[in-house]
């Protein structure tokens, strides 16, 4: 008799009228996780077969379809939940993604990982974030080998034998997926602007946006201008901040800064200083709150839809995890330049949380 009540409550039925069967989720000291062989026994069939019709492996095809059904409700019935890790060893898949960013305290890098979280959930992938700070090295992948597929906002991985697909973003180099900043016809707009105010040198802070800087030298020069580069670091705040210095101390008549926080630095050194520097500044960025349109030294800002930038790199590297061979290409998302007098009419990066 006892052996028999000590049976009962190691079945799906004794955990059922014991409580302890169900998705996992039921409080107390006695909950446990519905597992694959709970399915198989309540279903009358093998673990192997519970697995291969979840998994949907091309064996399932010869398996009848009352069976799938019966398992199908089974699996509804007890709340069953397939571990990830054991999916992604049956199927060679996790649906599970990387973003690397440089510096996820920075507003532009935070709302790209925002949604590329929200782009990911139309194709089941799940994401992990990490932030580089530019460190190099990596090589696409996660201990144990877990990630589908990787975004990259920093430092590009090296590619190394049998490296997951991997999207860079912002950044270009051969033998990688890229999605970029399409800033030409923007940088025409600006140059044409400043040419108008009678400027012929203009100086551009772009430190590791390299294809945004070409953008901006071909389209100056283009328009009759000269610009010229900066060759400081704005990737940290104390970058950035050292290079306001060096900009306060040779005092360029115009300027085009990426990035938001560099742009917002400079403007709140030169509302501090004596006021003896009246530079006219152009922002290029990926992130608005409308905190920087009063000031009267921003005279426009070049912007390129966030969303449409997660979107793009999401959907692309989900072709690469489906099409591993399928070859590698460049996509370009165009910005839009606003003068100061349409500033009113940009949309914010986040407009049901603005600050």
């Amino acid at each position: 008799m006892q052996r028999n009540r000590k049976k009962s409550a190691g079945t799906v039925e004794g955990k059922r009228k014991t409580g302890l069967a169900g998705s996992g989720r039921e409080k107390g000291e006695g909950s446990v996780r519905v597992t694959l062989e709970d399915v198989a026994e309540k279903a009358g069939v093998s673990a192997a077969t519970v697995s291969v019709c979840l998994n949907n492996h091309p064996v399932a095809r010869k398996i009848p379809e009352a069976t799938k059904q019966r398992i199908a409700k089974v699996v509804a019935e007890l709340g069953y939940r397939p571990s990830s890790f054991a999916r992604a060893l049956c199927t060679g898949h996790s649906n599970l993604i990387g973003i690397d960013v440089r510096e996820i305290s920075n507003s532009y890098f935070s709302y790209l990982a925002g949604y590329v979280i929200d782009e990911a959930a139309q194709y089941d992938f799940n994401v992990i974030v990490t932030q580089s700070r530019n460190r190099s090295g990596h090589d696409g992948t996660l201990p144990g080998d877990m990630l589908d597929g990787l975004l990259c906002c920093s430092t590009p991985p090296r590619r190394t034998p049998g490296a997951k697909p991997c999207v860079l973003i912002d950044s270009e180099k051969k033998g990688f997926n890229c999605i970029l900043h399409d800033i030409g016809s923007a940088m025409a707009e600006s140059a044409e602007l400043l040419k108008a105010r009678g400027h012929k040198r203009v100086y551009g802070v772009f430190d590791l946006a390299r294809d945004k800087a070409a953008g901006f030298v071909r389209e100056f020069r283009k328009a009759g201008l000269v610009p010229e580069l900066s060759p400081f670091p704005t990737s940290s705040r104390e970058d950035r901040l050292s290079t306001v210095v060096r900009i306060l101390r040779e005092k360029p008549a115009a300027l085009v800064i990426n990035g938001h926080l560099t742009t917002r630095d400079m403007l709140r050194e030169l509302a501090s200083s004596d006021g003896s520097y009246h530079p006219d500044i152009l922002s290029v960025c990926g992130f608005w709150n409308g905190e920087l349109e009063d000031d009267p030294h921003l005279l426009g800002v070049t912007i390129t839809d966030v969303r449409k930038l997660a979107a793009g790199a999401v959907k692309m590297l989900a072709e690469s995890i489906h099409d591993p061979d399928s070859p590698m290409r460049i996509e370009r998302i165009p910005a839009k330049f606003y003068r100061k007098s349409e500033f009113s009419s940009i949309a914010c990066t986040d407009p049901e949380n603005e600050y």
